[in-house]
Order: C-alpha cells, then structure tokens, then sequence
C-alpha cells in the first residue's frame, strides 16, 4: 500500500469517491486533491476536480485561479472553459465569461468534429478489410 500512497491517481480517485458520497466529504476530498497535485503539478484533471470543488463550496477566486492555471497547462481541456465560464459569471465578469463560454464552445465543436473525422476514417478503412 506504500506505493498506492505516494499515488497521484489514488488521491485523485479518493477524493472523487469522498466527493460522491452523501453528504460530500469536500474538506476530505480537497485534502486529496492537494495532495495528488503535490505528487503531480501538472496533473490537469486533479486541478479541474480541486477548481469545479472550490467553485461548489462558494470559494470563486481559488476556483479561477486553479482553472486558469489548467489554462496555461492545457489550453486544449475543453471542460476547463466551461467551469471558468461558470465562476466568471458568479464573480460578475461578464465579458470574460463570455469569452470562456464561447471558447467552449468553439474547442467543443472542433473536437466534436474530430471525433467525426475519425469515425468516418475508421468506416472508411474497414469497408476495404475482406473478411
């Protein structure tokens, strides 16, 4: 179990759990998120989890912060835009949330447009495959 410990998933995992249950453990499950983004700083999905937990608990400046950090780490996490656009809005920045709002949108529809794209690839090559 040493080793599960020093785990940034397994932080990560726990405090998805702890957040889950009824009522949620959110003061457990943050301490597990902080602890997975000790183990890995660059671990993009804990700090989404640590920014949308922040943004459920009322906590909107932590939650910007961590999201906008996802930001400059990952520009490409679609669901990163969508939660700042969520805190923009509560904090009243307007403008900037409709930035994020319409960044959503945009990655969203790209990536909905790959997977189209590889979909209509993958039909493609197996029409050619003899069975």
């Amino acid at each position: 179990m040493a080793a599960d410990e020093r785990s940034s998933v397994t932080h990560y995992l726990l405090s998805e759990a702890l957040a889950k249950l009824s009522p949620p453990d959110d003061a457990g499950a943050e301490a597990h998120l902080k602890l997975a983004l000790m183990l890995d700083t660059g671990f993009a999905e804990a700090r989404l989890a640590l920014g949308k937990l922040y943004l459920r608990t009322n906590r909107l400046d932590k939650a910007a912060q961590e999201l906008e950090e996802i930001v400059k780490m990952d520009p490409n996490l679609v669901q990163t835009y969508f939660q700042l656009s969520r805190v923009y809005t509560r904090q009243k920045r307007t403008q900037e949330a409709k930035a994020m709002a319409d960044k959503f949108e945009e990655l969203s529809k790209a990536q909905k447009q790959q997977s189209e794209n590889e979909r209509r690839d993958i039909l493609r090559r197996l029409a050619n495959v003899r069975f």
